[in-house]
This record gives C-alpha cells, sequence and structure tokens, in this order.
C-alpha cells in the first residue's frame, strides 16, 4: 500500500511538472489576448512562474472555441472574451472561469474622417441615423458608414446592454472577428465601427474617438476544466490575478479591474 500511494504521489508530481516543461497554449476569444499576453509576460516574471513556457496565439478562434478548447486533453486554460452565459454553463459544466480584467470598448473612425471627439448626443445620432453625413459633427464631408459585429458578438451585447439604441443600429457590414472590423475601418473612408481599445490603438490608420461620457466594457478572462484545479498553473495564475501586482499591472496598461460575479 506504501509503495502503490508513492507511486501515486510520483505521478502527479510527474503530470505537474510536466505544464512546467511543455508549452502551454492558451487559444480563444480575440478581445483578451492583448491582455492574456500580458498576464503571461508578467505572471512568467515571478517566483511562480518560473520554468512555465506559455504562448498566446494571436489568432482568435472566438470565445465559444475557448471554451472547447479548455475542455481538450492537453490545454489547461480557454481565453474568453465574455462572462460564460446560462447556456455554456449548461454545455459545459466542467468548466471553471475566473476574469482578468475588464476590456475597455470603443469607437473608431477612418482618418479621413478627420475627427476626434464626439459629444454623447452626436454618438447617439450617428447610430441611430440621424446623422448622415460627418460634415455635420465638424468632420469632413462625407457619408457616415457604420460598421458592426455579430448580434451574439460579446463586445457587442455590451454595448447593447449600457446603450440600448445600438439594438437599433443600421450597420452596413457585420465582422467576425476584432481584427477584421479594424481592418476594414483603416481601409473604408467614411466609417466608424467598435473594438476593444488596445486592438484600435495598435492601428495606426484609425482613430480612437473620444466621446462624452462613454463608458462600456466587458469582463474577459480564462476557463479551465475542473479536472485540472489541482494542477499547480491553475493555482499560481489564479493567486496571481488575485494579487496587488496584478491590479497594478491593470492600471499601468489601461485596464480596469475585473467585476467580481
Amino acid at each position: 500500500m506504501r509503495k502503490l500511494l508513492i507511486i501515486v504521489i510520483s505521478l502527479a508530481i510527474t503530470a505537474g511538472n510536466a505544464y512546467a516543461s511543455e508549452p502551454l497554449v492558451i487559444a480563444g476569444a480575440g478581445p483578451s489576448t492583448e491582455l492574456v499576453k500580458l498576464l503571461v509576460r508578467e505572471f512568467c516574471g515571478t517566483e511562480d512562474g518560473k520554468g512555465f513556457h506559455i504562448t498566446v496565439p494571436p489568432k482568435s478562434i472566438k470565445h465559444a472555441g475557448g471554451l472547447r478548447w479548455a475542455t481538450g486533453k492537453d490545454p489547461v486554460f480557454g481565453r474568453t472574451g465574455r462572462p460564460m452565459n446560462d447556456k455554456e454553463k449548461k454545455t459545459y459544466p466542467q468548466l471553471r472561469e475566473f476574469f482578468l480584467a475588464k476590456i475597455k470598448i470603443g469607437f473608431a473612425v477612418n482618418k479621413k474622417v478627420s475627427l476626434s471627439k464626439l459629444t454623447g448626443e452626436q454618438f447617439e445620432g450617428i447610430f441611430t441615423g440621424k446623422i448622415k453625413n460627418w460634415k455635420a459633427v465638424g468632420g469632413a464631408d462625407m457619408p457616415v458608414i457604420l460598421l458592426g459585429r455579430e448580434k451574439t458578438e460579446a463586445a457587442y451585447t455590451a454595448l447593447c446592454k449600457d446603450y440600448p439604441f445600438m439594438l437599433n443600429a443600421r450597420f452596413v457590414r457585420r465582422y467576425k472577428k476584432e481584427h477584421q472590423i479594424i481592418k476594414a475601418i483603416s481601409r473604408t473612408p467614411g466609417s466608424i465601427g467598435f473594438s476593444s481599445e488596445s486592438v484600435i490603438r495598435s492601428e495606426k490608420k484609425c482613430i480612437l474617438l473620444d466621446i462624452e461620457g462613454f463608458s462600456s466594457g466587458q469582463n474577459v478572462g480564462l476557463v479551465y476544466d475542473v479536472q485540472k484545479e489541482k494542477l499547480p498553473i491553475v493555482d499560481k495564475v489564479r493567486r496571481f490575478v488575485n494579487g496587488e501586482r496584478w491590479l497594478n499591472v491593470l492600471k499601468s496598461s489601461g485596464y480596469l479591474p475585473p467585476e467580481k460575479r
């Protein structure tokens, strides 16, 4: 019995160490990509993070893909683009989620719009169709082109909750992924669309709008299978996220602390 116990403990240690030596890939939603990259850099720079080799693929497999990813045999974490809804919790009862930050949502316009600020009233007028030309709000003489995301997409869902008039916005085109809408804005004169602020700032051909009184965002984070809860990496990452260092990193990087649920 003693020999069996030693073997079991040895296997558990080996399994835990495997994640410290083998590359750990965290795939999933696009909105949380840059945030998770930041987490990896900061975490791997701590004593607890030494020895872990973690990569964050830049290509999004979307929020749903992150949930499926976390249920696989080898992956530990999947990236999320919003909190899991009731249907997802029912579909994946084995998954546990925790939030890393609240991502700020921002609006971008194509550079040729020649505008960087809007009042709250102008913002609403543009997305309700009352304002059809940028000249009416001090911009270039060109038609307003609304670009959006899928109706079930995380950022759009958060926007509609905070600004119900967005529900009836007449988008010329809708995009499945964050990088697609940003590229479309950068290439389409007169266009306006939304994304996470960090992604907008990284695109030089877009202008991040300063909208009076505007504030909206979404909780994003990681999910893992409850069967992997005892792996050292899970406990260490969770403790790091709940620590003072991570809170300071968020503040200095322009993110908001996550809302507790």
